[in-house]
């Protein structure tokens, strides 16, 4: 989409005000979904690739469990597993990646709470086991 007032896009851009406009607000998200944040120093780290895989192979199972995946490179992140619309932002790399490791998953509660980090890529079997256990997905599933 083309943006309505380009000159001012320009300006924010150039005055780097389009960060805070753009940034991704999780307490947005809190009670509506989970987040799992899959954090990487580049696109093409082999871990990412391969969380970005994994993840993939069970699409249904992430929705059913109000999964939003969040991918975020030190510049800029995305919403999504495909969606190629990424957003200039350093913001979610500064807050949840301050060791400035190579690769990070963490996984968010609907509560807004962060309920797991690791370092290495997990497996859907381990997620989706974590989050299945939790007490509001608990409840999900007895509500099903």
């Amino acid at each position: 989409s083309s943006p309505k007032y380009p000159s001012l896009n320009a300006l924010l851009i150039t005055t780097g005000l389009m960060t805070n406009i753009y940034s991704q607000n999780i307490p947005d998200y809190q009670w509506e979904n989970r987040l799992l944040l899959i954090i990487s120093d580049d696109e093409n780290n082999i871990q990412l690739v391969d969380q970005i895989n994994e993840l993939n192979r069970d699409k249904k199972d992430l929705e059913e469990r109000k999964l939003l995946v969040f991918i975020v490179l030190p510049d800029q992140y995305k919403k999504g597993l495909i969606e190629e619309n990424w957003s200039d932002s350093n913001e979610l790399n500064l807050k949840y990646n301050k060791q400035e490791l190579k690769f990070k998953v963490i996984l968010i509660g609907l509560d807004g709470t962060i309920k797991t980090e690791k370092n290495e890529m997990m497996t859907n079997k381990e997620l989706f086991a974590m989050i299945d256990k939790m007490p509001m997905r608990q409840r999900e599933i007895r509500g099903n």
